[in-house]
């Protein structure tokens, strides 16, 4: 999905949220939002990354295709981290899935 289109679905869910309200919370003008949307162009990435950063996320969370407050985290983490703890991170995570597929508990929670 484009930026423009996930900027839109979010501000039509957010009743806090206008299209003015926000292009001007990022540095804008008034109408870019609502033009960006009117023409259905996406933004440079320093644009995006200021109406993003309006919104009080980060361009990678708000982009991906995270939809739990916990995975928009580790999203949001993982874009912290330099890309040796990076790669650390994903094996341990592979570990996890390897081990549930496998029927081990996953945590000291489950069993």
């Amino acid at each position: 999905m484009k930026f423009w289109q996930k900027l839109q679905q979010a501000i039509e869910a957010n009743p806090d949220w206008t299209e003015s309200g926000l292009a001007l919370r990022a540095g804008l003008s008034n109408s870019a939002i609502r033009q960006m949307i009117a023409n259905q162009r996406d933004p440079r990435m320093v644009t995006a990354e200021k109406i993003c950063e309006a919104m009080g996320t980060s361009y990678a969370v708000f982009m991906s295709d995270a939809q739990a407050d916990e995975q928009k985290e580790i999203v949001h983490l993982a874009n912290k981290l330099p890309p040796h703890l990076l790669h650390e991170l994903l094996g341990y995570g592979r570990a996890l899935v390897a081990s549930q597929d496998r029927g081990q508990p996953k945590s000291h929670e489950d069993e």
